[in-house]
């Protein structure tokens, strides 16, 4: 972690840093990606968290990445924010890489950020958390499909398309519709991608 963190820093020195606003950094940025979540574990009073705090004042700029991260004996997957004056905003990874098996070393998250850097408004996704939202949004209280997985089952199916809003989801061939009108977007996505293989319905 140390050496990580090391040549993260002797990186940043090394680079004109001087217009920059906002320094991206990768998904667990200290350790590489890993399953091993007890032993590279840290708190949010933690060592890399002081360091990106320290590193956002040095550039003036926010420091962003994510890192391992134990609370309430849990581990997490958390992206992290820090902006020039220490503040700090997070979230969780909440679609865990099942390839991986990550949902059974990590907690998934449930909630999203907005936060602002001059005007601009990000909402950030960690790797896999990007695979769901990136065809869905909530237009009022509906899901709306903004764009199709090019080649995915969706597309293949010619039936939906860009901007058609989804009211309720049914798992299998004859289960009951349930009505998804108002529901967050993450539990939309979690109950379109049901299990594995499974067919789904969608009106």
């Amino acid at each position: 972690m140390d050496l990580m963190l090391l040549t993260v820093d002797d990186r940043s020195r090394r680079t004109d840093l001087t217009r920059t606003d906002l320094i991206v950094l990768p998904e667990m940025f200290t350790t590489g990606f890993t399953m091993d979540a007890a032993t590279y574990a840290e708190t949010m009073d933690g060592q890399s968290i002081a360091w990106m705090k320290e590193m956002a004042a040095d550039k003036n700029a926010s420091v962003c990445g994510s890192l391992i991260i134990a609370e309430n004996n849990k581990y997490y997957n958390r992206f992290i924010c820090v902006d020039p004056s220490g503040q700090e905003v997070f979230y969780d990874k909440r679609h865990l890489f099942r390839l991986a098996n990550e949902q059974q070393h990590f907690a998934a998250g449930n909630e999203t950020i907005i936060f602002e850097i001059n005007d601009w408004r990000i909402c950030p996704m960690v790797c896999y958390d990007l695979r769901f939202p990136v065809w869905l949004r909530n237009v009022d209280d509906y899901t709306s499909v903004a764009e199709l997985v090019p080649a995915g089952p969706a597309d293949k199916s010619g039936l939906i398309h860009p901007s058609d809003r989804i009211v309720s989801v049914g798992q299998g061939d004859s289960g009951p519709l349930i009505d998804v009108v108002g529901w967050r977007l993450d539990d939309v996505v979690e109950l379109i991608r049901g299990p594995k293989d499974s067919l789904v319905r969608l009106r």
